[in-house]
């Protein structure tokens, strides 16, 4: 008779893993960087909360564009979460983009900001982001590519300083951060959670940091309202979850419950953290007009991108 209910219950064990719909975490770039950390950090989140399967998915190309794409068009039933940076909101201007970021998406939650400082090489002699304006050298920076977050943070410090400042793009952030350790290029937006390692360094200055207030992992270094540098009071690099248009609407709200409830526990927090990402303090309200302002933001330099 015992054996009879375990084998019931293992019977009622394996039709329920059958059964458990799988939700797809579609993410457009390559495994190890920060968004595909978010991403794992999401799946077991949603693993550990909901009574579904979730399974990250690669779908790499052309700077986050296919990926945005391929999950604007899917309007069947079943839910496919997008897991993006701020390129998705860079790519509305790219000709090659076919999706509409504000009505083409279900907005699900904006995950937090991925804070950025301006680093220089020490040989430069800038120790601040005013001196900027001081110099008449050329100015180049260092970008991981058009339209990259490090681009946009490039135009937004050109604009706020009044000085002609030149993108030098890299097929990567390592390459570019290589040439600046190298001073073959004067300077670099690149993420706080990668130049905390060279705080010490004697070859760069970290001039200023993204954000309202300083970050704690790097204390010394001012944030860009300090030094009166408007426009970036919020990291231009952040991180965005969204779901397809045909996504079932019950299951989005109990995915956006569960992430709620995930962000506001203190071991999540500090896992997020460690992937080098802030989070944010309310990250299922606003997100599609959060979306808006992000475009809005970068469009009066959008044929540089």
């Amino acid at each position: 008779m015992i054996k009879h209910k375990f084998f019931l219950f293992l019977l009622f064990c394996v039709c329920t893993a059958v059964n458990a719909q799988t939700v797809k975490l579609v993410v457009p770039f390559s495994a190890g960087g920060i968004v595909d950390r978010a991403a794992r950090g999401i799946e077991k989140t949603l693993t550990n909360k909901l009574p579904y399967n979730f399974v990250v998915e690669y779908q790499l190309g052309a700077a986050g564009i296919i990926a945005a794409n391929n999950v604007a068009k899917n309007h069947s039933k079943e839910t496919v979460l997008l897991v993006h940076s701020s390129a998705i909101a860079t790519n509305t201007f790219n000709p090659n983009s076919t999706y509409d970021l504000v009505k083409d998406f279900v907005p699900i939650a904006k995950l937090g900001s991925v804070p950025m400082v301006l680093v220089v090489n020490r040989q430069t002699g800038i120790t601040g982001v005013k001196q900027l304006r001081q110099t008449n050298v050329p100015m180049f920076y260092a970008t991981s590519g058009p339209g990259s977050a490090s681009h946009v943070a490039g135009e937004l410090l050109e604009n706020a300083v009044g000085k002609d400042l030149t993108p030098v793009f890299y097929k990567g952030e390592s390459a570019a951060f290589n040439d600046i350790l190298s001073n073959s290029v004067t300077m670099m937006f690149i993420s706080a959670s990668v130049v905390t390692s060279y705080i010490n360094s004697s070859q760069l200055y970290m001039t200023a940091i993204t954000g309202t207030q300083r970050n704690p992992a790097l204390p010394d270094v001012p944030t860009f309202i300090e030094q009166g540098i408007r426009n970036f009071d919020r990291s231009p690099n952040w991180i965005i979850v969204m779901s397809n248009p045909g996504a079932d609407p019950l299951m989005i709200a109990k995915i956006k419950n569960a992430l709620a409830e995930s962000f506001a526990n203190t071991q999540d927090q500090e896992v997020y953290r460690r992937a080098g990402i802030e989070l944010n303090s309310h990250p299922t309200t606003n997100v599609r007009e959060f979306l808006i302002e992000e475009v809005e933001r970068i469009r009066p330099f959008r044929t540089k991108l």
